[in-house]
Parts: structure tokens; C-alpha cells; sequence
């Protein structure tokens, strides 16, 4: 692991000390795991999604709103970093293939909900080449 940003050490922090396996190379977690990762993600989804419905509501603050917002964005962040982490997937590695993947996207238009397309000339990322060079190293 080449480097590892603050957000990935809270939550590795995190998952050590409640005994959640932390593993350090890539790998397919067991059952157990995936349904827990799954569940916080899909439970944070939903925190947001009602926190979006909250905005507008006569007796709810824009602050209050952006609030709930902010916390549920931010704790779909931590159970992501745990998912990744309990994958032992090289967050760093694959934050930066997809981010620079992304950029290749210039030129592909976007759809009527405002979704950058791809272009016809776009090729995906190589997040299989990142996972087998971990997994060999």
C-alpha cells in the first residue's frame, strides 16, 4: 500500500478496533461482510434520500436541511471507504485510474438528466490491470 489518505486510516482505525477484517490485498469478502457493507450503504441511501425530501419544507431551515445533507453524504463516504476496505482493495490506485478515466469522457455530450456520456471512443478503466498487479505484488 503506497499511500493511504486520512479518511482510508479513520475508517481502517475504525474497522480494528470493532474486530472487522481489514484485509491488504484484494479479495472477495465473505457473505457475512457483503451483506453487512451492502446494508450501511444502501441505509445511508436512503438517509439521503429523505434528507433530500426534507429541503423546501416550510418547517425546515435551508441550514437544517444542508445539515442532514452533509451527514448523510459523509457517512455514505465512511461505509464506502469500509466496503472497500474489507475488499482490500487499493483505494489510492483505483480513486486515480477512474478519476483520470473519467477525463477521457470530454466530448461525450451528456443525457437529458445532465450524465456526462461516454464517447465513442472511450475505453473503461483498467481496474482489473490494478487488481492483479496487488494481487501479485
Amino acid at each position: 500500500m503506497v499511500f493511504m489518505d486520512k479518511m482510508e486510516r479513520d475508517v481502517r482505525k475504525f474497522m480494528h478496533l470493532f474486530g472487522q477484517a481489514c484485509p491488504e490485498k484484494p479479495t472477495l469478502a465473505d457473505f457475512e461482510t457483503r451483506r453487512l457493507r451492502y446494508s450501511l450503504i444502501l441505509e445511508e441511501l436512503h438517509e439521503l434520500q429523505d434528507a433530500y425530501a426534507m429541503v423546501g419544507q416550510d418547517d425546515v431551515s435551508e441550514l437544517d436541511s444542508l445539515t442532514e445533507v452533509a451527514d448523510s453524504l459523509i457517512d455514505i463516504l465512511y461505509v464506502t471507504y469500509g466496503a472497500l476496505i474489507a475488499h482490500g482493495l487499493p483505494i489510492q490506485a483505483l480513486w486515480d485510474e477512474v478519476a483520470a478515466n473519467n477525463l477521457t469522457k470530454i466530448g461525450g455530450g451528456k443525457d437529458k438528466n445532465g450524465k456526462v456520456q461516454k464517447p465513442a471512443n472511450y475505453e473503461p478503466p483498467k481496474i482489473r490491470e490494478i487488481l492483479m498487479f496487488e494481487t501479485c505484488e
